[in-house]
């Protein structure tokens, strides 16, 4: 059964913040060895463990994806330069800097594949040397991280999430923050002011709420109306059900050998597939069922041919008793006939002579020797030319004789499948 373990990156350590409660603690620093909050579920669905670990001791897994924090990321709609792919990450960075709050150089960007109606694309970036971290340190413990996955990104459903960015919810002065997700991209809001409010609108009570566990009470206050809980654990594995992958351009995964058919094996055996693989295996069985049929039908009419043959000899030669094989005795039952008769069968000694005889060349003195075996004339080819003997092969043929040359010898017998008189 295929697992995947979900690595929760923590966010950038900034001053007078501490981890909010939707992010896992901070991995260490310097010396320490990094730390990691992790995920593991069974079916994509479903936690069916969890803690923290260190690279080297996380469980083991079919799959390992990577999931980054709201605050981490950015999202910038704009229209794509045609460069090629190694080029468009030096052009994006020309792009965004004047939108952007740190140095291009230091940032990582990541290219959606839908286009809006106006030719745009959602182009998302992180700074690049604080993601290279943590998967520089999970490939030095072995574990490929194959995808990097945003808890939030733009869509057409629009959705609100309430969480605390500052881990103190119970503090009097203390506000919550809000993202913001719709097709207009992803915002982080504060919850305390008007300004949330204001950008929202009418659209307040339109959004589909949730908040993380510890602010659910305080988002209900704030808005008015019940909101639905949502953990940060089931925010990650709905970010697995998402169309987005940050690992592109120089941090794309270099997946070689059995690590390319096992990424791809995963792949097939996702939840996206599971209609692919059924209507490939109702396939299979409908083959399998269909060579069933025919291999029983064959069979039948071959009894049913057996049997008519067998009949066949029963009643053409009543002193036959037992049938073993039917064609066999029935030549044998013929031949000895035709020999009682006194009749010439094409396998008898005067029917080969009387064949060599009639494409005889008028060039080729008599045969010095004449050897006769059941079904089989032989005489010494030292006397012929090849262009005599590849003559002599193709008038036996047209009467329905072969003709075959080897060790010195040229052997007549009847061509195979070919009744007498062909």
């Amino acid at each position: 059964m295929s697992s995947t373990l979900l690595i929760l990156l923590p966010p950038r350590p900034r001053l007078g913040r501490a981890a909010h409660s939707d992010a896992p603690p901070r991995a260490g620093q310097g010396a320490e060895p990094m730390e990691f909050e992790f995920l593991l579920s069974s079916d994509g669905q479903s936690v069916s463990s969890q803690g923290r670990a260190r690279a080297a001791d996380l469980p083991a897994a079919s799959a390992c994806v990577a999931v980054v924090p709201d605050t981490e990321l950015s999202w910038h709609a704009l229209k794509l330069p045609k460069a090629g792919r190694g080029k468009l990450q030096a052009a994006l960075a020309g792009l965004l800097e004047e939108q952007l709050l740190e140095e291009p150089e230091q940032l990582h960007f990541a290219v959606g594949e839908a286009v809006d109606a106006d030719g745009r694309s959602w182009v998302c970036a992180c700074h690049k040397a604080w993601l290279l971290a943590p998967l520089q340190a999970l490939e030095q413990a072995g574990r490929l991280v194959e995808r990097v996955l945003p808890l939030s990104w733009p869509g057409e459903a629009a959705r609100a999430h309430v969480l605390d960015l500052q881990g103190d919810a119970d503090a009097e002065d203390h506000a919550l923050s809000l993202v913001l997700s719709d097709a207009r991209g992803v915002s982080l809001l504060p919850t305390d002011g008007p300004l949330a409010r204001q950008l929202l609108g009418t659209a307040l009570s339109e959004l589909a709420w949730t908040a993380s566990p510890d602010t659910v009470q305080t988002a209900e206050r704030w808005l008015g109306h019940p909101v639905s809980v949502l953990s940060a654990s089931q925010r990650a594995l709905q970010a697995l059900q998402g169309p987005w992958n940050l690992r592109q351009f120089d941090l794309q995964p270099r997946t070689r050998g059995l690590q390319a058919l096992r990424q791809w094996g995963r792949l097939l055996m996702s939840p996206a597939w599971r209609p692919a693989r059924l209507g490939l295996v109702g396939l299979l069985l409908v083959q399998v069922l269909g060579l069933n049929v025919l291999a029983w039908q064959q069979k039948r009419q071959l009894t049913q041919a057996q049997g008519e043959m067998s009949s066949l000899l029963m009643s053409s030669f009543p002193a036959t008793r037992v049938v073993h094989d039917a064609p066999l005795q029935m030549q044998r039952a013929a031949d000895a006939l035709r020999a009682r008769a006194g009749q010439i069968g094409e396998q008898d000694f005067e029917a080969l002579l009387s064949a060599a005889a009639t494409a005889w060349p008028t060039e080729m003195p008599p045969a010095e020797a004449l050897r006769y075996e059941e079904g089989k004339l032989a005489f010494p080819s030292a006397s012929w030319s090849p262009a005599q003997i590849e003559a002599f092969k193709r008038q036996l043929a047209s009467e329905g004789w072969a003709l075959d040359n080897q060790n010195g010898q040229l052997q007549i017998s009847r061509q195979r499948g070919k009744p007498s008189g062909v």
